[in-house]
C-alpha cells in the first residue's frame, strides 16, 4: 500500500515519541499499569520529503538523514539511585541484541525447529540501536507513523486515522488486550495448577 501523496503533513521539526511503561501483576492477579517507564523512543523530523512520484523505500537511512532517533532505556543502578527517572541515553554507536518482534504474527523464533531457523535465519541480531529505527519508519513524515500507516496491520477494512488518547484509556486498552490474550489465560492455567499443589 502506498501513502497518500495528498495527505497534509506536520512541519518540520515535529517530534515523535514512543513510551513503553509496564504492566505488573498485582497480589489478586490482575494487571496494574504502572509509571515504571522501560523505554522512551524520540525521532525528530528534520526534513519531510515528498511522496509524489517516488518509490517511499528510498527514504530508508537517506544521506544526512531525514530523522533524528533518540533512545533512553530503563537502567537499574539509575532507577534505585533515583536518577534522570531510571533512564539512560543509548550511545550513538552502542550494540545490542536486536529481538525478531514485530510482524512475528505470533510465531515465537525461541521455538523454531533446526528448519525453521534455516528458513527463517536466528531470532536475534546484533546492531547498532539507532540504526534499526529507519526499518520500521523510513516512510516520510506522517507515514512513518505506524500507528496511523497500519503497517502492522494484517488486514483491516477501516481507514487510517489517529485518536488522541489519553494515557488512562491507553493503559485500560492494553490491560483488557493482555485479560483476552491467549497467554493470559495459559498464565491464569499456571498460577492456578501452582496453587493446588
Amino acid at each position: 500500500m502506498l501513502p497518500n501523496p495528498d495527505l497534509p503533513q506536520f512541519p518540520v521539526g515535529t517530534q515523535v515519541a514512543l513510551v513503553r511503561q509496564a504492566i505488573l501483576i498485582d497480589r489478586d492477579g490482575d494487571p496494574v499499569p504502572t509509571h515504571l517507564t522501560e523505554s522512551v523512543q524520540l525521532r525528530v523530523y528534520r526534513e519531510i520529503p515528498n511522496v509524489n512520484g517516488l518509490d517511499v523505500r528510498a527514504f530508508s537511512n537517506p544521506p544526512g538523514g531525514t530523522q533524528a532517533m533518540y533512545e533512553f532505556k530503563l537502567s537499574r543502578p539509575k532507577l534505585f539511585a533515583h536518577e534522570a527517572g531510571g533512564l539512560r541515553a543509548v550511545g550513538k554507536d552502542e550494540r545490542d541484541i536486536v529481538f525478531v518482534q514485530m510482524q512475528s504474527f505470533g510465531v515465537d523464533p525461541f521455538e523454531f525447529s533446526e528448519e525453521e531457523r534455516r528458513r527463517w535465519g536466528p531470532p536475534m541480531f546484533i546492531e547498532v540501536v539507532l540504526n534499526t529505527c529507519m526499518s520500521c519508519h523510513s516512510r516520510p513524515g506522517v507515514h512513518s507513523i505506524n500507528s496511523y500507516s497500519q503497517l502492522f496491520e494484517r488486514k483491516t477494512l477501516r481507514p487510517p486515522e489517529l485518536a488522541d488518547l489519553g494515557p488512562e484509556r491507553e493503559q485500560l486498552i492494553t490491560t483488557g488486550w493482555k485479560q483476552r490474550h491467549y497467554t493470559w489465560g495459559l498464565l491464569q492455567g499456571l498460577w492456578q495448577g501452582k496453587s493446588e499443589d
